[in-house]
């Protein structure tokens, strides 16, 4: 764990940089009718059957790459008949058609038409659900394998009637959709796209809240006399989609260590219990994550009293518990390793509205022993479970 952590910490950096120069209007022209062709035609044809956001995430998987010496053109449908396959009037320019069908998002359905229109492959990519480098990785595997084979040699795959036979066994054996069964909700009239035909609306968020945990160790700088406060906690949320922002509530605890403050005439030791909450931002970009959080809290904060380093006849107030409002925000980075889990660091501020001080009397004159600064930064190294 130690050296997956020095290495991801070391790909900060590079991950920042990385980030600053991510083509983020891209994403607005992926949708309905749009096409990525370049000039004079394209060898191979790609149609995504889902949401926006699914044409963004599967082409993702494939460019910059060319296929078939080129560029594929891009489409997306929002619905699809897979024997439509067989009907499909092709472009004698486009050598290969593909469908994908991510209407399941842990068996994504793929479909290949040659230019001929009697061969044809049927393909099934098995995923998590999270769309994470595993998944990209399979699902651009067979995409080009089977693309290539296509390309290769048009006589590879099924012929017009095994290809037939095929789709129509999957759909006598596939489970009803919603709106097939005997009491599900009438579906809502679907607005002309704007080429005429008519689409179905794209479907809601596929993936429930769910709860996170985490596991963290956080070191903050008080000043004023006391040394770095530091220890270890455990934070619980609600998170949602892994593959798009999301915001979700979280609380946590924290116990710090006890530090030590001695000088010649008294001295004070202190241990803090920290319990915070608040909402965290999360943006999923690949396989890293940013993070950033608001919230609040307080501190709860045992003060013993002890004897100077020199002196040792001071009179000591009895050890009570005293506490303070925190106000706190962190940004951070976190990368998956794995398919539930991420490591992440993150630079955090705390904010204490009051301020707070421990004095000593020394001839019958008060004058403060330690004062921590009302701003205090600090670093937090973290492991969750998703």
């Amino acid at each position: 764990m130690i050296r997956t952590v020095a290495t991801f910490v070391a790909q900060v950096p590079a991950v920042i940089l990385i980030l600053t120069g991510l083509p983020w209007a891209a994403a607005a022209q992926m949708d309905q009718g749009s096409s990525f062709a370049p000039a004079g035609g394209t060898a191979v044809e790609i149609t995504v059957v889902g949401t926006p956001l699914d044409l963004q995430r599967i082409r993702s998987v494939i460019e910059p790459r060319p296929l078939g010496g080129a560029q594929p053109r891009w489409t997306r449908e929002a619905n699809f008949n897979p024997l439509d396959i067989l009907r499909t009037v092709r472009d004698p320019r486009t050598l290969v058609h593909c469908w994908v069908d991510v209407g399941d998002p842990t068996h994504v359905k793929l479909y290949f038409a040659a230019r001929s229109g009697q061969q044809f492959l049927v393909r099934d990519v098995e995923m998590s659900g999270r769309f994470e480098e595993v998944d990209r990785e399979s699902l651009s595997n067979v995409l080009e394998l089977s693309i290539t084979a296509l390309l290769e040699n048009e006589q590879a795959g099924l012929n017009r009637e095994q290809a037939q036979a095929v789709l129509v066994e999957r759909q006598e054996n596939a489970p009803p959709r919603v709106a097939d069964e005997p009491h599900a909700l009438p579906q809502p009239s679907l607005p002309p796209s704007s080429n005429g035909v008519l689409e179905r609306p794209p479907p809601g968020p596929r993936t429930p809240l769910r709860v996170n945990g985490r596991v963290f160790y956080a070191s903050m700088v008080p000043g004023g006399g006391l040394p770095i406060l530091h220890g270890p906690g455990l934070s619980v949320g609600l998170g949602g989609d892994d593959q798009r922002a999301t915001v979700g509530p979280w609380i946590s605890g924290q116990l710090q260590w006890p530090a030590r403050y001695a000088s010649p005439e008294v001295g004070v030791q202190v241990q803090t219990i920290a319990a915070r909450g608040g909402l965290e931002f999360r943006l999923p970009i690949g396989a890293y994550q940013l993070a950033a959080s608001l919230g609040g809290g307080l501190d709860l904060v045992r003060v013993s009293p002890q004897p100077g380093t020199l002196d040792s006849n001071a009179t000591l107030t009895p050890t009570r518990w005293s506490q303070a409002l925190v106000f706190g925000a962190a940004v951070g980075i976190r990368k998956a390793v794995g398919t539930r889990f991420l490591v992440g660091i993150a630079a955090l501020a705390d904010l204490v509205p009051t301020a707070v001080h421990y004095d000593v009397n020394v001839g019958g004159q008060t004058r403060p022993v330690i004062s921590p600064r009302r701003l205090r930064p600090g670093v937090v190294v973290e492991f969750c479970v998703r």
